[in-house]
Parts: C-alpha cells; sequence; structure tokens
C-alpha cells in the first residue's frame, strides 16, 4: 500500500539530468548496383536491391556500433546511403564481374565526387589475381586527414550475400577505406583477411571515426561517462526501443531477450565451461558474470521455465548428474533440486516443455543424455527432478555429435544442434521409442561444434552459440545464429569474442523492479533502492499509474514528466500541478508560482514576458509569489498554515500530548 510522505523539511530539489550520448561519425556511400542484377521478373528490381543494401548497411552499423564481447570495442561509427540507390554499366558489358585492372578503372570513374560503393555479382581480381575474395577496396594514404579521403570506393559481392557476411564484408572493406589493413588476431575481428568477423580494436575504431564523411546523430545506447547502456534501458533509435549490446533494437525483438551462458571464458579451445555469461540477445555481445558457485561447477545444460520463472540446469558428475537452480542475474548456483544416478552417462542439454495446460503437472524437462556414443533423449519431472526417463535414442549419432536442446513450446517442436549439414535438426518424439527420428532443417548452413541452443517464446525464435570450423585465413570461429524456425530462416549471423559454450538457455523479460537499471530515470533503482513504482522485485515495470509523480507521464502537460516536474517533491508526491506550479494565481496578490509561472507560459524575453507570467513591476522580469519562492511543490499560494505545516501539525499535538502525560 502507498501513503502520502510526510516531508518535514526541504533543503533542495535535484532534478536528475541523462548523461550525454555521443555524437555519431557517419560515413555516407553513395551506392550503385550493376544493371545485369536487375531482374523485375523475378521480383529483384531496383527498389529491391535498395532494400537489400538499406538492411546490409544497418547490420554493417550495428557490427561497428554493438559490443560482441570485451575484446571488442564499441565504435560510435555509422554506414549510411547518401542517395538513392541507381545502376551503373550497360547490359553484358562484364562489369558485374570484376575480374582485371581495367574493370577497376572502369568505376573509379563512375559517381564522382566522393565515396561509393559497387554492388557486383562476384570478383576474381583486387589488385592481382583473387579467385576467392568477395570484397575489394581502395586503401588510401592515411594522412591524418579528419575526414573522408576523396573519391575512395569499395565493392561487395553476391558471394558474400550468399554465404550470409554481405554486412561483414561491407564494413571490412570500409574499413579499408579508413586506411585499415589486414590483421591476424581476435576470431572476432572484422578486418581479418576473411570477413566475417564483428570486432574492432579501440584502434581501429578511430580510424574508422577518423575516415568519416560528416556527422550526425548520436549512439543512444553509448554513455559519454560510463560506456554502454545497460541492456534493457529505453532508447530513442526505434519507436519503443531497448538497448542490447550498445545497440538501440525493437523491444519486441530480439533485443528484448537475454541469454545466460555456461561457458568457458578463457579461449575458444576446450576451456573449463565453470563460468556463467550475460549475453545481449540483439548482438550476441557477453560479459564475464564471473565462476559458477560450488567451487568450479560445470554447468552442460540450461532451460528457463518461462511461467514459473525458473532457471534449471544440470551438473554432470561422476556417476550422479545434479539438476540444480540457478539466479538469471548473476548466474549463481542456487540449489540443488535433485540428483540423478546416471552410471557412465552424462546429462549435455536441456530445454523446457510447459505443457498443454497452465498446470503444473504436465511441465516437463526434456535432456540429451550421452555415453560418448549416441544420445538418448529423457524426461525429467521440474517437481521430483531425481529420475530420468527415457524416451528414446536420436535416430544416428556420434561421440557427443548433438549438444543443443531447444522446445519451441508455441508449436510443439523440439530441436537439436550439431555440427552435421546444416545443424539443426528437429526430433520427432511421435516416432520413439526405440529411436527418435530426425528431421534436417535445409538450407540452414549452421554446423556448429559444442552448440548450445535456447528458444524463446517471447519472440518465437532459436537462439544458437558454437564454433565453426574452418579452414585458413578464416579458421575456427565462434558464431552467435539466430533462427526463425517457423519461416525456416537464419535471422541473423554474427562472429564474436571467443568463448567455450556449454549451455544456453533464453530468460524472459526481467522485472524492472529488479534488473539493476534506473528504467524511469528517476534516480531510484529497483524494489531493492526504493523506487516509488515498485510494489514488489517482481514489479515488471518501476512507474505506477497510481502515482502521478511517478506513472511515467507528463499530466499537467507542462512539458516535465514526473519527478523532473518542478511541481513533484519526489516519486510518492500526489500530484504534478500543486498551486505553487501551476500558471495561476490562486490567492489574487498578482503574482504567481514559484517562477512567476514560467515553466508553464514561458520565460521572460527581451524585457518582455508572455502572457501568463506575473510581470507586477513591468520591468520585464517575472515576479514569482513570494509563499512559493523555492517550494514549487507547495500546494496553497496563501499566508497562514500552508501544506507543509498542516501535515506537520498533528506530530506537534501528538507530541504536546506526551509530555503533558
Amino acid at each position: 500500500m502507498r501513503g502520502l510522505a510526510v516531508f518535514l523539511w526541504v533543503s533542495a530539489l535535484a532534478f536528475p539530468a541523462d548523461a550525454a550520448a555521443p555524437v555519431r561519425d557517419v560515413h555516407d556511400l553513395r551506392w550503385f548496383v550493376h544493371v545485369d542484377l536487375i531482374d523485375a521478373g523475378a521480383g529483384e528490381d531496383l527498389a529491391f536491391w535498395q532494400g537489400v543494401i538499406d538492411q546490409t548497411m544497418a547490420e554493417a552499423t550495428d557490427l561497428y556500433e554493438g559490443g560482441h564481447g570485451p575484446f571488442d570495442a564499441p565504435c560510435c561509427t555509422s554506414i549510411e546511403r547518401s542517395a538513392a540507390v541507381t545502376t551503373f554499366g550497360m547490359p553484358g558489358d562484364g562489369l558485374d564481374v570484376l575480374d582485371s585492372a581495367a574493370d577497376y578503372a572502369a568505376i573509379a570513374a563512375i559517381g564522382l565526387p566522393g565515396s561509393r560503393a559497387f554492388l557486383v555479382d562476384s570478383l576474381t581480381y583486387c589488385g592481382g589475381p583473387a579467385p576467392t575474395s568477395i570484397g575489394c577496396a581502395q586503401t588510401p594514404f592515411c594522412d591524418g586527414n579528419p575526414n573522408d579521403d576523396p573519391d575512395l570506393y569499395l565493392v561487395v559481392t553476391l558471394d558474400s550475400r550468399d554465404g550470409g557476411t554481405l554486412a561483414a564484408t561491407l564494413a571490412h572493406e570500409r574499413g579499408h577505406n579508413a586506411c585499415l589493413v589486414h590483421v591476424d588476431g581476435d576470431e572476432c575481428q572484422v578486418m581479418r583477411a576473411a570477413a566475417g568477423g564483428h570486432c574492432v580494436d579501440a584502434t581501429e575504431c578511430s580510424n574508422l571515426m577518423a575516415g568519416r564523411t560528416t556527422t550526425g546523430g548520436s549512439c543512444t545506447c553509448h554513455d559519454m561517462a560510463s560506456g554502454l547502456e545497460p541492456d534493457g534501458t529505453a532508447c530513442t533509435g526505434v519507436a519503443g526501443g531497448v538497448c542490447s549490446g550498445g545497440v538501440c533494437g525493437v523491444a519486441s525483438g530480439d533485443a528484448a531477450v537475454s541469454l545466460l551462458a555456461a561457458a568457458g571464458p578463457e579461449s575458444a579451445d576446450g576451456a573449463t565451461p565453470d563460468d556463467a555469461l550475460a549475453l545481449s540477445g540483439l548482438t550476441g555481445g557477453w560479459s564475464d558474470l564471473g565462476p559458477l558457485s560450488g567451487g568450479g561447477d560445470v554447468i552442460e545444460g540450461l532451460a528457463y521455465a518461462h511461467d514459473a520463472g525458473v532457471l534449471y540446469g544440470v551438473v554432470p558428475g561422476p556417476g550422479d548428474d545434479q539438476v540444480v537452480t540457478v539466479d538469471r542475474v548473476s548466474g549463481d548456483i542456487t540449489a540443488t533440486v535433485g540428483t540423478i544416478a546416471n552410471g557412465s552417462e552424462r546429462l549435455v542439454a536441456l530445454a523446457y516443455d510447459p505443457g498443454a495446460t497452465s498446470a503444473t503437472s504436465d511441465d516437463r524437462l526434456l535432456a540429451l543424455s550421452t555415453d560418448g556414443t549416441f544420445e538418448d533423449l529423457v524426461e525429467i519431472d521440474p517437481a521430483s527432478p531425481s529420475t530420468a526417463v527415457f524416451i528414446g535414442s536420436l535416430a544416428f549419432g556420434a561421440a557427443d555429435g548433438f549438444r543443443g536442446l531447444a522446445y519451441d513450446s508455441v508449436s510443439g517442436r523440439l530441436f537439436t544442434a550439431s555440427p552435421f549439414a546444416d545443424g539443426i535438426y528437429e526430433i520427432d518424439t511421435s516416432t520413439c521409442p526405440f529411436f527418435c527420428g530426425l528431421t534436417q532443417q535445409t538450407g540452414f548452413d549452421l554446423s556448429r561444434f559444442d552448440a548450445s541452443l535456447s528458444y524463446s517464446p517471447d519472440t518465437g525464435r532459436l537462439y544458437l552459440v558454437g564454433t565453426q570450423i574452418g579452414l585458413a585465413p578464416l579458421g575456427d570461429r565462434l558464431l552467435y545464429d539466430v533462427v526463425d524456425p517457423a519461416q525456416g530462416a537464419v535471422v541473423e549471423t554474427r562472429g564474436l569474442d571467443a568463448f567455450t559454450p556449454a549451455a544456453l538457455a533464453a530468460l524472459g523479460p526481467l522485472a524492472e523492479c529488479a534488473d539493476g537499471i534506473d528504467n524511469d530515470g528517476d534516480g531510484d533503482i529497483d524494489f531493492a533502492g526504493g523506487d516509488p513504482g515498485c510494489d514488489d522485485a517482481s514489479d515488471l515495470s518501476e512507474t505506477s499509474p497510481l502515482l502521478m509523480c511517478d506513472d511515467g507521464a507528463d499530466n499537467d502537460g507542462d512539458g516535465f514528466t514526473d519527478q523532473v516536474d518542478p511541481g513533484c517533491l519526489n516519486g510518492n508526491f500526489p500530484r504534478e500541478d500543486p498551486q505553487c506550479q501551476d500558471g495561476i494565481n490562486n490567492d489574487s496578490d498578482l503574482r504567481i508560482d514559484f517562477d512567476g509561472g514560467e515553466s508553464i507560459h514561458g520565460v521572460c524575453s527581451g524585457g518582455t514576458c508572455p502572457p501568463g507570467v506575473s510581470d507586477v513591476d513591468m520591468d520585464g522580469i517575472a515576479d514569482p509569489d513570494p509563499q512559493c519562492v523555492g517550494k514549487p511543490f507547495k500546494n496553497n499560494e496563501r499566508c497562514g498554515l500552508g501544506f507543509e505545516v498542516a501535515l506537520v501539525l498533528p506530530l506537534i499535538v501528538w507530541v504536546r500530548g506526551r509530555r503533558r502525560g
């Protein structure tokens, strides 16, 4: 229950101010598509390619701007389009495949002056024979020019689009325009010889920012004072947006998803997965929360019960596997809820099925159990998690072949991840036992080792983290994938700063009153921090419709909201428009409010005050009501017993009564 707070005095008014976001450095490009790529009959007209290019630039900007792990330096820079996309070349002129120095000389003269980008089918030449290249760009002399060197161009190809790396290729080639050269460092670096990474270091960021063409806007999820805004912070980049990994995304999409992983953060080469990592759903960017509790415990499966708000994990052991609960904020193991005698097998993946009804009696945990040869599908009752009931063996397998497990509770489909062709398979439980059928999800190309998989009913998407085995110069790399199982499509693939994955859980929205963030910007954080809008720690919002000064609305229409409103003493205050800040002369003394009414009617300027502002002596300076000076929250402009004194009076009477006794 909330009541009216009593305050005996006020020493000062504090108005919270948001830390400034840095100004964005912009890479404006003019885009050209070769005429032979236009196929209106197939729906690939110029408008189609402009849509592809705009989406690619947005993804490349997210790549620069977002955080993808501790190595990555989020960079406040963007790639944007300076004009409508146009075609270049003539049908059949051969410039859709760049294979000679003469071809590059031809495009170098197109669209001058300024920086340009060309979309072609493929290329086999880039300063020399380059039969496997998917992009090419000029690398200018780095002369310290603070803006764009003139007349630069870059080329990206449909080959890179077909391989799912068009955005990364664009970011890579624009990096060359900014004087960056190939590196052989962290596996997720965007400037490795083979494009596909998503990380830049601080020096590369400096080059990218110096290589801008202009500036404009800001990175709304960056904070000049403290770096990236916390995930879940409201942002203005998109309508109703929230920050995720330093990027502003749609609140109903991946940006609202938080992921928790059990992993080894030290490297991608078999590190012990004994730490908890927090991942951002939009970018896959991660931070290490520290070792799992219990002295080096290893979790090899995680599953979040969205309807119950419980995060389960499995800790394999010699002969016995433990089913545990995990704190979703800290990653700490909070309790052991069951012990399963599993012999030589171990549980390596976990998924949650909420059942067909809202009753807990049909809830179940699904797990993969392996002896190192084949994987078995088993069922565990969350109410008594000490027995694993055999459902069936996967129809084919290999040593630790299938690892990730995720249950699509919307359509009732069970998925697993593997290093086999296309990577994602659906398990047909209707064919169990003895063997459960597997249906390959074709076209995904998500072959991943050490795969961790989870499903979010909030977005209807699968989230996958795993290692892609590659040949030089690309090598092995850790990838984060977002999959729409209903559409059978890969939504996003991002290269991450490396870690060794072992388990992954997609968590539901965290209650604002327990997320460690000042969501409503009133200076109070969560229920534990005394936010007046929080009923308890499970309250989803830090604002309350019952509190005018903490409801997130400008109730009196003066341009100020909640505790920023001068009329609000604090979040518990009953109104935003007390008499000392309502723009009205309530006591007929010709003077108005604490500021003469300027906060309502406008500020006096040039010796003139706006209508409604009190200027009794006609000097062009607002004359406030003496009873309101320094007290905009006061609800009485008259002399005598005022609002504050009336509140204190019952306390004085009570004290006097005690003394007489």
